[in-house]
């Protein structure tokens, strides 16, 4: 059974039934085995990528450095990493650009990662920088040696074209138990769990079902949802927002209103943590820009059940959908109204937005959608930690999550908005450029974002802070 069984059936009885269909019809049609290698079409995020910024490709990566234990054993971390690469087809991926565009290749599972070490103290971290895409490997490590008495560090950084959050969670496991083995004298690909579907097939399928015009019924939404909303917003200055210029203020909220908001208020509106989260943005920026709809960018982790024989749960890969919404939240109105709306109005995106990118990518039968011309993006990842154990491979996290972008490229979005649970507490990154943006201006739109947020929270502890919309009764006319 799958996920979306669970909530379409919601008794044991019913989920049996279920379960007695699926398996008697995989019984009746075995599917054939799909391959995993060769060439694969680009998804709509990675033609994204190369359509923005085609010449700077190679340079955008996700970093990540983790503490390891005093005694780790090199050789066995190597051969682990080896396990993890053969496992997952991502990492072996290869991307070649010629006159007629670039093509997706995923070699086999021969394909070797080499543990490169560094010595050095802790402000010397090794600077991994752009990738060869046409020749790979698209994941480097790098072992650190900070000397005499500090623990080791392993920097991970894997190109963004072939990972997202999903996926770092994924191979952090998948490494820690390919080590384990690997340190014990077992197989350390035998360690891991079942694979999931091959990240070709989803790419394959994705790109059939578009060009067979599977996302055509939402063309008019988009074109409604972004008609009349402001996509721009106040700017400081006139300079051109590059990674090397951006700078970022972070804000915290205490673990009593992070609680409220991410387990109360989605409780008592059955509704998500997102769409809290992004009704009090939108009061924030409607009060800021002075526009009645603002236009924002939410990106999702993009792993929808749009076919029953595809799994994606288990697979490494850049899934992430990117959509826009345009917020309508004036300052004064009243948080059960802003919820309630909001509410409705992410329920309304069709297939939680992953049409939207298929439906602006160019050689479509009739005009693609227009790209989206939003000047705010908003990201949450939710809660992002590391398993630490006396026994496990990892001792803490030393450089969360990072983007590693060629410092001269443009920014996608002025402003980008990431939020994730640190502990018990949410916190939000303001991400902007100090060509566009003082920092002083972002800093209050911080503040007054986390001050929304807290004035959520309170407003949940009130009378009468519940209720229910027409999306909780689909069936009803």
């Amino acid at each position: 059974i799958t996920s979306r069984d669970v909530y379409r059936h919601q008794t044991v009885a019913a989920l049996a039934r279920r379960a007695d269909e699926t398996g008697s019809h995989r019984t009746a049609a075995p599917s054939a085995p799909v391959e995993a290698t060769g060439a694969a079409p680009l998804t709509p995020i990675q033609h994204w990528l190369f359509d923005s910024a085609a010449e700077r490709a190679g340079h955008f990566a996700q970093t990540l450095s983790v503490e390891l234990p005093a005694d780790v054993d090199a050789g066995a971390l190597e051969a682990a990493l080896d396990d993890v690469v053969a496992h997952h087809d991502a990492l072996r991926s290869r991307f070649l650009a010629d006159d007629t565009g670039v093509r997706w290749l995923i070699d086999g599972p021969a394909a070797r990662c080499r543990l490169t070490h560094h010595t050095g103290p802790d402000t010397d971290a090794p600077h991994l920088g752009p990738y060869d895409l046409g020749h790979g490997p698209l994941l480097r490590a790098v072992l650190h040696d900070r000397g005499p008495g500090r623990p080791p560090v392993l920097h991970l950084s894997v190109h963004h074209l072939v990972v997202d959050g999903v996926s770092w969670r994924l191979l952090l496991e998948d490494l820690e138990r390919a080590y384990r083995a690997r340190r014990e004298g077992r197989d350390g690909a035998a360690a891991l769990p079942r694979k999931s579907s091959p990240l070709r097939q989803w790419a394959e399928r994705l790109a059939a079902h578009t060009a067979a015009g599977g996302f055509d019924d939402e063309k008019a939404y988009w074109t409604r949802e972004t008609e009349g909303a402001r996509a721009a917003l106040p700017a400081d200055r006139e300079g051109t927002g590059t990674y090397a210029s951006q700078r970022s203020v972070t804000v915290r909220l205490s673990p009593e209103d992070s609680e409220v908001l991410l387990r109360t208020l989605p409780e008592t509106y059955r509704t998500q943590a997102n769409d809290v989260l992004l009704a009090a943005l939108g009061r924030v920026l409607c009060g800021w820009s002075g526009h009645e709809r603002v236009l924002v960018d939410v990106e999702g982790h993009g792993r929808e059940d749009l076919f029953a024989d595809v799994d994606t749960s288990r697979t490494i890969g850049w899934f992430t959908t990117r959509h826009p919404v345009a917020l309508a939240v004036p300052p004064q109105t009243a948080w059960d109204t802003v919820l309630k709306q909001v509410k409705e109005q992410l329920r309304a995106v069709p297939r939680h937005g992953i049409g939207h990118g298929a439906l602006t990518l160019p050689g479509r039968d009739g005009a693609p959608l227009p790209a989206t011309s939003a000047q705010i993006s908003f990201n949450y990842l939710g809660r992002f930690g590391l398993s630490e154990t006396s026994e496990g491979l990892y001792r803490g996290l030393v450089r969360p999550l990072e983007l590693d972008a060629d410092p001269s490229a443009t920014r996608p979005h002025p402003l980008e908005v990431v939020g994730r649970l640190d502990g018990d507490s949410l916190e939000f990154t303001w991400f902007y450029s100090d060509r566009v943006h003082r920092p002083e201006t972002v800093a209050d739109l911080a503040e007054r974002y986390a001050d929304a947020l807290a004035g959520l929270a309170r407003y949940a502890s009130g009378p009468g802070a519940a209720g229910r919309t027409p999306s909780d009764f689909p069936l009803a006319r």
